[in-house]
Order: structure tokens, then C-alpha cells, then sequence
């Protein structure tokens, strides 16, 4: 039996909630709408996440219309979001065929390595986060802006990159030269277009965590694929079996990507999705230092001996045009293997 795609996520807000699809057009930048937007400082323009505000997996997103996850020709769609506790839900409207405000809203942002230009979204969705973030201490005081990644890629109605990627302006961002036979483009990501997970190894990783909480007679903790923040998940394969691909086909189209690096996991895994806080995060972390670490899985890599690693991180061809649509379902075909862990 071959893998199958049993979940497609893409998480149009860096660091909120994503949305679960059953099908979802593949850009030159990865999935449709993945990490389009994102929450930075106001006063520098460097982005946040759950690693220093859990609370933004409370904040649920969706693209109106959903017809515009895989068909090319919505070229106006709307981003909201919402939260329990907000009493509003914002909602953002872009036109991608009005540029009479782009230029004007362009903002420096800082994403990584990568400093480059976005899209302000307006003070309305400034407030809104603002307002939501200082709920806690984690906000901190400060303003935040809601911004649009103003780059090729991202929308399947948007222009894609072609196979000559124009790096000498503010709006294109590449993958690290380090990892993998290519670079591609990428959004306001941790650094890579897409993220697979494998189903039975969260499984896996559910049972290594009820065994800590077990032992340390700790509160149950529940381990599910959010946590990880997939954008394809397979199953049907061996718990694991994703570290020893190496080149897979995806879907009907059998797009090729290739599992560059995998992927090392911060703090955010230990973020319970349904209360936005790390706290009982403790057994999870202990089970991903002993199965997962760099050490455990007896890497090459020095630098990464103390790393937990989960998931990996795939590069797909920049020259996608939007038409390939990737399907709850679809086959996934292993092209190659590797011979152990990096």
C-alpha cells in the first residue's frame, strides 16, 4: 500500500490556526494562501509567532471565498479571522487587480534571515491583533500590524516565479543554498515552501508522550498533527518511513518534491492548539529530546546532535502555474530513498 495524502493545510496567517482542505492548488511558492500574511512589530517590522505568543494558535483563519484555495480566476478574495476572545472578527479585503495602494502600504519586514517589503493590511487589522495580543503579558505593550507578502507565488490567481528567479528585488524570497539540489521561493515561512508530516508518526510520538505522562503521573497531553503544523500529511506508511525519502510524486500530476531538510522544531509543538499555551508541554518535549534529537537519530551533523527533529521540509519545482491541484486522497509515490537520517 503507498502513502496517501490524508490531510492538506495551509495557514494563511504565520503562527495562527490553519485551515484543513480537501483540495488546494499547488503555487510556485507552495500551497495557496500558505503564510500569506503575517503579524510583525509595528516600531521594527520583525515577525512574531507562537514561539513568543502561543496565543495566536487561538486565532482561526479562513480565505472567503474557499472556491479561491484552487480556482485561478478569483482574483479578489477577503482574509478573516476571529477568536473567542474578541468580540469582532476582522476581515481584510485584497483586490489583486487594484495596485493603486500597494506601493504606498509597502512596509519593511523581517522574516529570519530574509528583510524585504509586505503589504500593510491597515490600522482596522493593526487594532484587532493589538487588542487580541495584549490580552496577555505576552503582548507586552506593544502595536502590531497585520501584513501581505507582496511576492510572486502565494495566490493561485497571483504571477508565479518561473524557472529564472529574479533575486535583485525586495519582494522575492529563497530557500537557504544549504539544503537541497536547488533553491526555491518561499513566503513569509520558516524558510521552505511546504512541510510534510506523516500521520503514523504522530501516532508514534502520542504514545512515547502518554508513556512520560505516565511516569511523571503528569496531566495527559494530547498529540495530534496541529501541532506540527503540516501542510501535507500522509499515512499509510510506517511511523518514520518519511526520514528515509528522499524524492516524492505528490497527486495525479505526480509533482516531484524533494525532502530537503528535516525539519528541527522549537517551542511551538508544545503549544496546545486548543488553549494557546505551552505549559503542560513538558512530556512532549522530553519525548521528542529522547526519540527525535539529532543524538538519537545518530546524525552526521554535529551542530545538530541537540535538535529535535519532526516533519520535513519539501521544495517543489518554482515554475508551478497554479494549475496542479493536490487532493485529500492522492497518492503519494516514493522516487528515492535515502540510506539513514542526515
Amino acid at each position: 500500500m503507498s502513502p496517501k495524502i490524508t490531510e492538506l493545510c495551509s495557514y494563511p496567517v504565520k503562527s495562527c490556526a490553519g485551515v484543513s482542505l480537501d483540495a488546494c492548488a499547488l503555487t510556485s511558492t507552495g500551497l495557496a494562501f500558505d503564510r500569506l500574511f503575517c503579524v510583525v512589530n509595528a516600531v521594527d517590522g520583525k515577525f512574531i509567532s507562537q514561539r513568543s505568543h502561543p496565543r495566536l494558535s487561538l486565532v482561526a483563519c479562513a480565505i472567503e471565498p474557499p472556491d479561491a484555495f484552487t480556482d485561478r480566476t478569483v482574483r479578489q478574495f477577503a482574509l478573516t479571522c476571529e477568536t473567542s476572545s474578541m468580540a469582532t472578527k476582522l476581515r481584510v479585503e485584497v483586490d489583486l487587480d487594484d495596485a493603486s495602494g500597494t506601493a504606498t502600504s509597502a512596509t519593511n519586514v523581517e522574516c529570519w534571515e530574509w528583510r524585504g517589503k509586505a503589504a500593510k493590511c491597515g490600522d482596522e487589522a493593526g487594532r484587532w491583533f493589538s487588542e487580541f495580543l495584549n490580552q496577555t503579558p505576552d503582548g507586552d505593550g506593544a502595536a502590531y500590524e497585520l501584513v501581505r507578502w507582496m511576492g510572486k507565488g502565494g495566490a493561485p490567481s497571483a504571477p508565479q516565479d518561473a524557472d529564472d528567479l529574479d533575486v535583485d528585488d525586495d519582494v522575492t524570497r529563497l530557500t537557504s543554498e544549504n539544503y537541497g539540489s536547488r533553491r526555491a521561493t518561499t513566503t513569509l515561512s520558516d524558510g521552505y515552501p511546504m512541510l510534510l508530516v506523516n500521520a503514523a508518526s504522530v501516532r508514534a510520538m502520542h504514545e512515547l508522550v502518554r508513556e512520560e505522562t505516565e511516569k511523571s503521573n503528569a496531566a495527559p497531553v494530547v498529540v495530534d498533527n496541529r501541532r506540527f503544523r503540516g501542510n501535507v500529511v500522509v499515512d499509510d506508511a510506517k511511523a518514520y518511513a518519511e526520514d528515509t525519502w528522499s524524492v516524492i510524486a505528490l497527486g495525479a500530476r505526480e509533482v516531484q518534491a524533494e525532502l530537503c531538510k528535516p525539519c528541527s522544531r522549537c517551542s511551538i509543538p508544545l503549544v496546545d492548539p486548543d488553549v494557546g499555551s505551552p505549559a503542560l508541554g513538558a512530556p512532549l518535549a522530553r519525548a521528542l529530546s529522547r526519540a527525535r534529537s539529532g543524538a538519537a537519530l545518530r546524525t552526521a551533523n554535529r551542530l545538530w546532535r541537540q535538535s529535535p527533529f519532526f516533519g520535513w521540509n519539501l521544495l517543489v519545482p518554482s515554475t508551478q502555474d497554479a494549475t496542479v491541484v493536490l487532493r485529500v486522497g492522492d497518492d503519494v509515490r516514493v522516487l528515492e530513498t535515502r540510506p539513514a537520517f542526515p
